[in-house]
């Protein structure tokens, strides 16, 4: 998992947005924020500057009670470690999100921002469809 710039944050991967509106958890990061099939998670709004969002299992949402307000929406870890993402949140079959270590508490799915720019550079960076 590299850190593309000084002091940024851990990249996990690509995730390629599909038909069903579908996005697919790096295996990764699957682990690494404890997440479970059949569970549901939130999605929280990313910001600004980075565009997209974070998805959080719930247990991480009560113990921050200030990322409460920011929730997009809940979802569901399906079996092939993929969330469908609502139609309320502004992405389109085939977008790119830049996976990436948001903090402790959400796994961050970027559209903007200079990382994205310095992994749209990066060769060797994975990619996951759903």
């Amino acid at each position: 998992m590299p850190q593309l710039l000084k002091g940024g944050k851990w990249v996990f991967g690509w995730t390629v947005v599909q038909e069903n509106r579908s996005i697919k958890i790096p295996p990764e990061a699957f682990m690494e924020y404890g997440f479970i099939i059949g569970e549901r998670c939130v999605l929280i709004r990313g910001s600004k500057r980075s565009g997209g969002f974070g998805l959080a299992r719930f247990e991480h949402i009560s113990e921050n009670t200030h990322l409460g307000t920011c929730i997009l929406a809940n979802v569901e870890i399906r079996g092939d470690a993929s969330v469908i993402i609502p139609e309320g949140v502004e992405l389109a079959p085939g977008d790119w999100l830049l996976a990436v270590r948001g903090s402790r508490h959400a796994l961050g799915f970027m559209q903007h921002e200079p990382i994205v720019d310095a992994a749209s550079n990066y060769l060797g960076i994975e990619v996951f469809p759903s």
